[in-house]
C-alpha cells in the first residue's frame, strides 16, 4: 500500500483532513483546555487546508478554532496560547491571513488578563525570537494593547470575519 508524505506537516493533523473528507468533521482528542493541544491541532489543520488550497476545511478548522479563542459575550475565554501556537502561525501563514488576523485579536483582547497568554521567564526568548522575527506583526499587537479593555475587548467582530469566501 502507498503511503502520503506531505512535507512539513505531520500524520495526525492530514489525519483531521481525512476525517473531514469523509465525515465533514473531525474530532480532536481530549484534553486540558489550558494546554496548546486543540487550538494547536486547529491551527495546523487550518495551515494545512492553506496548502492544499481547501478553503472549506480550512473555514472548518476556523469555525472551531474561533469560539475557543473569542467565545461569545458572557462566556469566559478557556484556553491559554503560548508561543509555540503564535510562531507557528507566523511562519506558516502570510501577514493578514485570517488565522494570523483571528490569533493577534486573541493576543490583543488578552494580553493584559495574564491567565490566556502564556508569557512569563520561561519563554521570554521564544516571544523574542517571535517579535524579532515578525516586526509587523509585534507592532500591530504593541499599538493595539496600548488601547483601553474597552476598545480591545471589542476588536474581533463575528467569525465571518476570519473565513474564506471565494
Amino acid at each position: 500500500m502507498g503511503k502520503v508524505t506531505i512535507p512539513g506537516f505531520e500524520p495526525d493533523t492530514f489525519n483531521l483532513f481525512l476525517q473531514y473528507m469523509f465525515y465533514g468533521r473531525y474530532t480532536l482528542h481530549e484534553s486540558d483546555p489550558l494546554e496548546d493541544g486543540p487550538v494547536l491541532d486547529t491551527v495546523k489543520a487550518w495551515v494545512l487546508g492553506d496548502y492544499l488550497l481547501a478553503v472549506d476545511f480550512q473555514n472548518y478548522a476556523m469555525r472551531c478554532l474561533y469560539p475557543l479563542l473569542l467565545p461569545d459575550d458572557g462566556i469566559k475565554c478557556q484556553v491559554c496560547i503560548g508561543p509555540e501556537i503564535v510562531n507557528f502561525c507566523c511562519s506558516n501563514c502570510p501577514p493578514g491571513s485570517p488565522l494570523v488576523e483571528l490569533v493577534s485579536d486573541f493576543l490583543i483582547k488578552y494580553w493584559h488578563s495574564g491567565a490566556r497568554i502564556d508569557y512569563d521567564s520561561n519563554n521570554y526568548e521564544q516571544w523574542d525570537t517571535i517579535w524579532d522575527e515578525n516586526p509587523a506583526f509585534r507592532n500591530n499587537i504593541l499599538c493595539e494593547t496600548s488601547q483601553t479593555f474597552k476598545v480591545r475587548a471589542r476588536a474581533p467582530q463575528n467569525i465571518e470575519e476570519y473565513l474564506i469566501t471565494a
